[in-house]
């Protein structure tokens, strides 16, 4: 468990499942996205180990237990010491979300030795893009119009931060 100063993240567990599940149904949790195009509730429960058996997906949840959210790692670049991190949170404060980013940093750039965290955020998660901007990412670029919601064709913007700039935002 990585423990912050208003919440905390933990390994995802399978009684989390049905919560998980429920997120995705009401805004596709990217954590069922990257698996493959459909996913059914059987196949998740049954091969649960499979999907979440690795340790870069967390749950985030305030101080009193409440899940709210989601943060993971993927893609780890050891030679370029870079990763990539993604986050979905669902009605919570945004202190409580820059505070989840802020304890992922924190693990990556000091356990990882990592350089450089990227998320690739699609401009509709408003909440994600903030949360960032406050926890020190810039904005590096953009893919245009990469998603189809709404009816419409969406960018997906590119946000990172180096180890030396999330330094200085503790400071």
């Amino acid at each position: 468990m990585l423990i912050g100063e208003k919440v905390n993240l933990r390994r995802i567990e399978k009684p989390d499942l049905w919560q998980l599940w429920k997120w995705h149904e009401e805004r596709g949790l990217y954590l069922f996205l990257k698996q493959k195009l459909f996913i059914s509730w059987d196949e998740l429960n049954e091969n649960f180990i499979k999907y979440f058996g690795w340790k870069g997906d967390f749950l985030i949840e305030d101080k009193r237990g409440k899940a709210f959210g989601v943060c993971s790692y993927q893609d780890v670049n050891w030679k370029n010491r870079s990763c990539e991190l993604a986050l979905q949170a669902y009605g919570s404060e945004q202190t409580f979300a820059v505070d989840a980013v802020t304890i992922l940093l924190n693990f990556l750039f000091d356990e990882f030795n990592l350089s450089r965290v990227s998320s690739f955020v699609p401009e509709f998660l408003t909440f994600e893009i903030q949360t960032l901007k406050r926890a020190g990412f810039i904005l590096e670029g953009e893919l245009r119009e990469v998603v189809f919601r709404n009816d419409k064709y969406q960018d997906i913007l590119i946000y990172a931060i180096l180890k030396e700039e999330s330094e200085k935002e503790i400071l």
